[in-house]
């Protein structure tokens, strides 16, 4: 049975009125998204401004973070992290744990780099309730030239784990990759 003419017409607009109102509904649902979203953050502030500089905030965050996993900063150079994830260290920097990573780079560069730095212990805390993350450490900077090496041979994915631009990664391989290379001459030369 072929419809007529109208009958087609007619539905075609039945079917842009029922469009049009998905539309609609999409973009409320949208609103109402960002709506919950911007109180959420609102209501994380503001506890974030009750508990500031509270020692029991800070240790609570850390260990969330510990336990949470993922690549950051935050994680990467926490000692409970890594008991938490056994294969990482060995994934990350071509060590057998974490414990022996420091140990290694501590004699390799010692003076140069404090392997006790654990960056979620300086978070700092501004006065509007802000976190933010000191500047990389020495300790940091070596081991990202050492994951680069190692692991992530492309630039841009050390400057999403370390969030810093990808140039910046690239001024940090150029001031360490010397280094890491001086530490194989001078295996290289005992044989």
């Amino acid at each position: 049975m072929e419809k007529s003419r109208a009958e087609v017409e007619k539905l075609l607009s039945e079917l842009r009125i029922k469009e049009e109102e998905l539309n609609l509904a999409k973009g409320q649902t949208k609103w109402y998204r960002k709506k919950a979203s911007r109180i959420q953050t609102s209501l994380d502030t503001e506890e974030l401004q009750r508990d500031e500089g509270s020692d029991e905030m800070v240790k609570r965050f850390v260990s969330f973070l510990s336990k949470a996993g993922g690549l950051s900063r935050l994680t990467m150079f926490n000692d409970e992290w890594h008991e938490n994830h056994p294969d990482a260290a060995r994934l990350l920097f071509g060590y057998r744990s974490y414990m022996e990573a420091k140990l290694y780079v501590d004699a390799y560069f010692e003076g140069e780099v404090d392997v006790a730095n654990d960056p979620s212990l300086n978070i700092i805390v501004s006065a509007d309730g802000a976190m933010r993350l000191p500047e990389l450490s020495p300790f940091e900077k070596c081991m990202l030239c050492r994951m680069f090496f190692h692991c992530f041979s492309q630039q841009q994915i050390i400057a999403l784990c370390f969030d810093r631009h990808r140039t910046r990664i690239g001024q940090i391989l150029k001031e360490w990759a010397p280094k890491w290379a001086n530490i194989g001459l001078h295996f290289a030369s005992w044989m």
